[in-house]
């Protein structure tokens, strides 16, 4: 997913999951890598999670939402807030 803000802020992102132990992190660049990532978070027990950080309009933010390893189907709800945040959402499952 690639959320490019139009003006400078915070942006929060949140994720509910079927799933505990999903992971939720907003990176830099594409792939997403330990070296990349902006913000990072694991569901609790009910299922949510939510990482905010600083965005700078026309910057490009990729979110990430991972399923447990033992995991295979993952529904979630991905949430997101900020300083005119659009929302181009490309999907895509492997």
């Amino acid at each position: 997913m690639f959320s490019i803000p139009e003006a400078d802020g915070t942006a929060v992102f949140g994720v509910e999951s079927a799933a505990a132990d999903t992971v939720l992190s907003v990176h830099s660049a594409c792939p997403a890598t330990a070296a990349n990532e902006l913000a990072c978070t694991i569901t609790t027990v009910s299922g949510e999670a939510e990482v905010s950080l600083p965005v700078t309009a026309g910057e490009t933010y990729i979110v990430r939402v991972a399923a447990p390893k033992d995991d295979s189907d993952l529904d979630v709800e991905l949430t997101i807030s900020g300083p005119g945040v659009r929302k181009d959402v490309w999907y895509s499952y492997t």
